[in-house]
This record gives C-alpha cells, sequence and structure tokens, in this order.
C-alpha cells in the first residue's frame, strides 16, 4: 500500500469513510514523514514507509507505534482535535479502500494501515499564514502571547530530565557538535571553521548557566519540532492554541532544554515579524516560566536551530524530483543566518 497509491485513490473518490460514502478530496500533501490526505472537514495523517531520521518506518509495527504517539501527543496537547483510531484497509473485491475504526480492545490488523484521524483546522489560522497576512498588529501580538502562555503550561507539565543521558549539562556541545558534522561537507571550510571555533567559545562561556538551567528543571520532554507552520492560533472555529506535528522518533529529539524548543519557534517569528516583536513574544514565555537564563542561551541555540533547518533542506534535496535550486538556497539561507546569529 504505498503512498501514491492511496493518494491516487483518495483524489479519484476510492476511499470510503466510515459511513460507506468515498470521502470528498480536496487535496494531498507528502511530507519527509507521512502522507496526509485533506477532505472540507478531516485530516488523515498516515505514515509514510520508509526510513526516517535513523527509525524504520517500513515496519508496519513501526508505523503503528509511531501513530500511537501522534495520538497521545494530540489528546495531552489538543484536546477535541483527534476524531478517533482508524485504519485504512483495502477491499479486493471492490478496488477501494475504506476507513474502519477498530473496537477499543482490538489489536492492529496485519492489512491495516493505522490512520491519525483529525480535525481539520482552519488554515488561515496557521501561525505562518496569519503572520504573513497583515493582520492587525494588536491582534496578532496578543494571538501570540496567548500561544506563548499556552507552551509555558505544556513545558511546565512534561517530564523533567535531570540524569543523563538527557539531562547532561555537555549535551548542548554534543548537539551542536553533531548537528555541525552532518552538514560538515556542504560548508565553505572557512564557514565552517568559524562555526565551529565561534561556538565552542561560546558553550565555554556558558558552561555554569547550560549546568544551571539542568538543575532548575528546564530538560523537559517536549513538542521537539516547533516552527510556526505547527501553530494554530485562535480565531474563528477555535478557541485555543493548537500544537500539532510533535516530534514523534527518537527520545533524544524531544527532551530537550527548553530554550531549544522555544529559539526554534522564535527563528521562524523572526522571519516572519523581526527580531524586535519576537523578543516582546519571548519574553511573555520567559515571565510565565521564571526562565532568567533564556537570553543567555538564546544566540546559541538559534544557530543550532539553523544547522539542523540546513540538515532538512539536504534531506529534502536527496527525495526523487526535489528542486536542487531551491535547497541550494534554503541552505545558503541558513548558513547565512547561522553565522548571523
Amino acid at each position: 500500500m504505498s503512498p501514491l497509491e492511496i493518494a491516487r485513490s483518495f483524489s479519484g473518490g476510492r476511499i470510503l469513510g466510515r459511513d460507506g460514502r468515498p470521502l470528498v478530496a480536496k487535496r494531498a500533501l507528502l511530507t519527509r514523514k507521512s502522507l496526509l490526505l485533506f477532505t472540507p472537514d478531516q485530516v488523515l495523517k498516515l505514515r509514510r514507509p520508509r526510513l526516517i531520521d535513523g527509525y524504520d518506518q517500513e515496519a508496519l509495527s513501526t508505523r503503528v507505534g509511531m501513530t500511537s504517539r501522534d495520538r497521545w501527543y494530540l489528546r495531552r496537547m489538543n484536546r477535541g482535535v483527534e476524531l478517533g483510531a482508524c485504519e485504512l484497509r483495502f477491499d479486493e473485491s471492490s478496488g477501494r479502500f475504506a476507513l474502519v475504526e477498530p473496537s477499543a480492545d482490538a489489536e492492529p490488523s496485519d492489512d491495516g494501515e493505522p490512520v491519525l484521524w483529525m480535525r481539520r483546522l482552519p488554515d488561515e489560522l496557521r501561525a505562518d499564514t496569519r503572520l504573513a497576512s497583515g493582520a492587525p498588529q494588536e491582534t496578532l501580538h496578543a494571538a501570540l502571547e496567548h500561544a506563548m502562555q499556552r507552551l509555558a503550561r505544556l513545558h511546565g507539565e512534561a517530564e523533567v530530565h535531570v540524569h543523563p543521558p538527557f539531562g547532561e549539562p555537555t549535551r548542548a556541545r554534543a548537539r551542536f557538535e553533531a548537528a555541525l558534522t552532518r552538514i560538515a561537507d556542504r560548508l565553505d571550510p572557512s564557514d565552517r571553521d568559524r562555526l565551529a571555533r565561534q561556538t565552542g567559545e561560546w558553550l565555554d562561556e556558558l558552561a555554569d548557566t547550560l549546568a544551571h538551567r539542568v538543575y532548575e528543571r528546564r530538560v523537559r520532554t517536549v513538542h521537539g519540532e516547533l516552527r510556526a507552520e505547527h501553530v494554530f492560533l485562535p480565531g474563528p472555529g477555535l478557541r485555543d492554541v493548537v500544537f500539532i506535528d510533535p516530534h514523534d522518533g527518537h527520545d533524544a529529539e524531544r527532551a530537550l532544554d527548553t530554550a531549544e524548543e522555544v529559539m526554534s519557534f522564535a527563528l521562524d517569528l523572526e522571519l516572519l515579524i523581526g527580531p524586535e516583536r519576537t523578543a516582546r513574544v519571548i519574553d511573555v514565555y520567559a515571565g510565565e516560566t521564571y526562565d532568567g537564563t533564556l537570553r543567555k542561551v538564546d544566540r546559541f541555540y538559534k544557530r543550532l536551530a539553523c544547522l539542523r533547518r540546513v540538515a532538512e533542506a539536504l534531506d529534502d534535496g536527496a527525495e526523487p524530483g526535489a528542486d536542487q535550486a531551491e535547497v541550494a538556497e534554503r541552505v545558503r539561507f541558513f548558513v547565512a543566518r547561522a553565522l548571523r546569529a
């Protein structure tokens, strides 16, 4: 059951909903990890059967596990968005796919593809769309402040890590070195050396601060991939902030210093609303969480976010049919942004 076959069946009206009627297809979107199928009021998320970030989604058991984790996060962070547990099964007699909602005590079937079944949120309320729409600044500022307050609550309720391997003061350095090594052969040697030398000096200066952040309980299980595209802001049809698509791979990418998550989001905000307004929004989070050292580590974690975006661009470039010119431009942009951090 390939993503292409499923997408074609969806577009051709050959996927039946739980009511037995064909789903109305609006669009299909293939991401690095998933296939997303959009109807007017629903979204179906299916895992792509491929190797992603070191974990093997080719195995059905992995796709079942990842979908279950998706479901758990969605229920924890955004009540009312998930619509239920479903499998997509192919009926050979009719040549159609059908969504099946198994009973609560049923084991996943061997011939069913796990599906995360969600309510479709208004596209115009996605943070990156809304911030680029020219809406009144006061409205946007209030919405972003609310998002920061919600993020602070989520972090405050999250699991704390004060012991190795995640609660390790030197972990920030290890994450930076891993990110730089991953893209080193695509960097100009002078840029690579500057990034390594300058960041090493920053981390030497931050050693005590990073250790303090661990023992201040700032390392927690977080969203892990927070971007403006993952945040829906309150508006018509949506009462509260919604965070979608949390990282669902290795625990190492979800157990982070909360500053790493905040500054990844801040990187997007700076591009959308500028550094001054972004700083005011981030100050709301710092105030909600009593985070007195967030500003001390912000430039390091923004640089780390840039290097990770470079790696993602290179991964996208390895996809069949990828626009190599667009990939190269993303790499240049985020390398330059990292050097300015």
